[in-house]
């Protein structure tokens, strides 16, 4: 049985931030992003081990993970797993330092 994707309060606005900037380069880049994000984080529900565990200093941000948007290899998708959940974090541009971030979502 697949796990429920919880979407933490920030992530819309990460999504509508990569969107606008993917459409000021590429309306077909950001339609293509928009179109893979759904299948990317309902893989997630069926496989959330399959991301890559992150280490990060701090008990607070153990066990978090990352999986990128299909098609988007720097487009990463920030998640822990919960019971029966995997609870999106954040969604962001692989080369942000985002341990700050993630501090001030967990």
């Amino acid at each position: 049985m697949p796990y429920q994707i919880v979407l933490r309060q920030h992530v819309p606005g990460d999504i509508a931030e990569i969107l606008e900037y993917l459409a000021s380069k590429s309306r077909d880049a950001a339609r293509n992003f928009a179109a893979n994000l759904d299948p990317s984080l309902l893989f997630l529900a069926e496989f959330p081990g399959a991301g890559g565990l992150k280490h990060f200093r701090g008990k607070a941000l153990s066990g978090i993970r990352s999986w990128s948007v299909s098609g988007f290899p720097n487009h990463l998708i920030y998640y822990r797993i919960l019971q029966g959940v995997v609870e999106i974090l954040a969604i962001s541009q692989g080369a942000r330092g985002m341990a700050r971030v993630l501090r001030s979502r967990v």
